[in-house]
């Protein structure tokens, strides 16, 4: 989220934005936040989130599943996907979405999985998210300015990348 750089009246979408764990530290910038979030168990507990924090005025939700409507076309400065990416399964239409939810001079940032291996591996397939390299060079080719940093823990590989589209 730090990597989107931010500025106090920006519009920025945390996609999956799940119980919400974000959503706070966005708001904070000052910007204009939406979480959106089509799981109502977790949009639940995102709204108890900002309940408890009295940011229930300040930012809103959205339980839309994204990549649905054109509701935000080029009407964005920013974009999240934090591990929200890879359990989406037709990704690039919703990477699409991004690219002309974005005004011009906006950005999306990424963070996600690539690759995993033993039980964290075994654990994240059962769980719906899919792994490989198919979503990180969608994100290249639709953003072709971007900054990626490729990280390795003992069991499991991210990304994180941030891009703006190429118009």
């Amino acid at each position: 989220a730090r990597r989107l750089g931010l500025r106090p009246g920006e519009r920025v979408l945390d996609v999956g934005c799940g119980t919400g764990w974000s959503l706070p530290r966005l708001e904070a910038s000052g910007a204009r936040v939406t979480g959106i979030e089509c799981s109502d168990p977790m949009r639940r507990q995102a709204e108890r989130r900002l309940r408890r924090r009295g940011l229930e005025e300040t930012v809103g939700l959205d339980a839309r599943p994204y990549g649905t409507h054109a509701g935000y076309d080029g009407a964005v400065d920013a974009i999240l996907f934090s591990y929200s990416l890879s359990m989406i399964p037709p990704f690039e239409a919703v990477l699409e979405r991004a690219r002309r939810d974005l005004r011009p001079g906006g950005r999306v940032s990424v963070v996600d999985f690539l690759d995993a291996r033993g039980p964290v591996g075994a654990g994240l397939r059962r769980s719906h998210v899919h792994l490989g390299p198919a979503r990180l060079e969608a994100l290249k080719a639709l953003f072709p300015r971007h900054r990626v940093e490729t990280r390795s823990l003992v069991l499991w590989r991210y990304f994180v990348f941030v891009g703006e589209p190429g118009r």
